[in-house]
């Protein structure tokens, strides 16, 4: 049994402390599988969107929505993500008045409709909470505090142009928000929370994590953090930079200090691509010590630390990534 993960020399200067398999579920032996054509029923290939999340009893939830069908649809995963059920209809896309083609840039498929947004899992109840969101957004972000009953809208976030964010909780309680920017060029955009997202610090551009290619409009990223006990340890996934043809080739960063570094990073090629999305296995499931990507490209990637820490060094490494 693997019991230390010896690391390459760039990184154990930047860690807290040893990490140990015992202690970090998602060490031990490299896992990568790769599943290509994961969606196997899909009449407009890449006209979708998607999102995944982990279930209290470890299982991997899988949400698209049919937009030729006007509903939301799920996939579930009941052993870690090797099996698949059939897909369950979750419920109806919602009728949106006022909807904007956006210059026509996006499709009718858009127009007038719903899509999915996001998926919250209540950590006290269990229960699964799916949203939807619609090309004629709210300049609100919305929290709650007693099981999605009731709501209270947070400051808006303290720059205009971004979008399509990825936010997680830190060991402290603080609330690390990383933004697709629609309206520049250049890395993504960060900002941060000290009262649990009811107000915002001031946004700066990412030192190290780029907003990905072809122009100015960026790319939806990636962006999880581990259940490690103690330990801020975020995965961040996007294009690898901005010279990827097309949004091919994703790359995957780790963070091991609450996204002040990211020290470590590897480039998965022949499937991931476009938007992707992040979650991380629970402990004590047949979901633990797995971390899994989705991508646009009709890709699912089951993967863990041992594998993303497996990759070339990065130069710089130690390059803090605070304003």
């Amino acid at each position: 049994m693997i019991t230390r993960l010896v690391l390459r020399a760039a990184l154990p200067a930047l860690l807290a402390a040893p990490i140990l398999a015992a202690e970090n579920p998602f060490l031990g032996e490299p896992v990568f599988d790769l599943q290509k054509d994961f969606f196997k029923s899909q009449t407009r290939p890449g006209h979708w969107m998607a999102t995944l999340t982990v279930a209290k009893d470890g299982s991997l939830l899988v949400f698209r929505d049919r937009r030729e069908k006007g509903t939301i649809e799920v996939l579930r995963s009941e052993d870690g993500g090797v099996k698949w059920g059939e897909p369950v209809t979750v419920g109806d896309l919602v009728e949106i008045e006022g909807d904007t083609f956006d210059d026509e840039r996006y499709n009718s498929w858009h127009h007038g409709r719903s899509i999915i947004g996001n998926v919250i899992v209540d950590e006290s109840s269990g229960d699964i909470m799916v949203f939807t969101t619609s090309m004629k957004p709210a300049q609100l972000l919305y929290r709650s505090s007693d099981h999605g009953k009731t709501w209270h809208p947070s400051a808006p976030f303290p720059e205009t142009g971004t979008g399509e964010s990825g936010l997680v909780e830190l060991t402290d309680g603080r609330i690390y928000f990383n933004s697709r920017t629609h309206t520049r060029p250049g890395n993504r955009r960060i900002a941060w929370s000290e009262d649990g997202g009811e107000t915002w610090g001031k946004p700066y551009e990412s030192k190290v994590l780029p907003d990905g290619p072809p122009d100015v409009y960026g790319c939806k990223a990636g962006l999880v953090r581990l259940p490690v006990e103690g330990r801020d340890i975020l995965i961040y996934s996007s294009p690898k930079d901005h010279l990827a043809p097309k949004r091919d080739d994703i790359a995957l960063r780790a963070s091991f200090d609450g996204a002040k570094t990211w020290p470590a990073k590897r480039v998965v090629t022949g499937g991931p691509g476009g938007y992707t999305w992040l979650a991380a296995g629970r402990p004590g499931t047949p979901s633990e010590g797995q971390i899994y990507l989705l991508s646009h490209h009709n890709s699912l990637l089951r993967f863990n630390l041992s594998w993303l820490l497996d990759g070339k060094p990065v130069p710089k490494a130690g390059q803090s990534d605070a304003p």
